[in-house]
């Protein structure tokens, strides 16, 4: 009988550890849009972190700019359950971010991560266009001073 006793308290004991384990699980970041390391487009309008759990309200995102200030006016949201959101409401400087997100599971357990992605320069952006024109203006002016070199040989 006490044998029988122990090996009803071992079964006992994992079937309320198996019961347990998934309930208490953190949140895992299964996709990130922009991705850690990628350089966006300067048209960026969302940020979106998805997670292979239902989050909680106050699970936040929270975004720095290179000099590790906060970006103003951004507002994170849950959408879809495991969706962390940001709608940015301007255009992003070309650069360096740095967003850091907390995702709190219906559990009440949290876990925390950050990452970095860059934003890249407009397509037409001033200072595209300016380096542009100063290596158009370059290649006539070897082109010119190629011709001249050659005219003046020739004499």
């Amino acid at each position: 009988m006490p044998i029988a006793l122990a090996v009803g308290m071992v079964e006992l004991t994992a079937l309320f550890t198996i019961a347990v384990v998934p309930a208490l699980a953190h949140a895992t970041l299964l996709s990130a849009s922009p991705a850690p390391g990628e350089v966006a487009p300067a048209t960026l309008k969302q940020i979106d972190l998805i997670f292979d759990s239902t989050l909680a309200p106050g699970s936040k995102l929270v975004m720095f700019t290179g000099n590790f200030l906060p970006v103003p006016g951004i507002v994170s949201q849950v959408e879809q359950g495991r969706q962390l959101s940001v709608h940015l409401p301007a255009p992003l400087l070309p650069g360096t971010y740095t967003l850091q997100w907390t995702a709190i599971t219906l559990d009440g357990h949290s876990v925390e991560g950050s990452y970095q992605f860059g934003v890249s320069q407009t397509a037409g952006s001033p200072l595209r266009i300016t380096l542009s024109v100063i290596a158009g203006l370059s290649m006539v002016l070897l082109v010119i001073g190629g011709w001249w070199v050659v005219a003046r040989r020739h004499r």
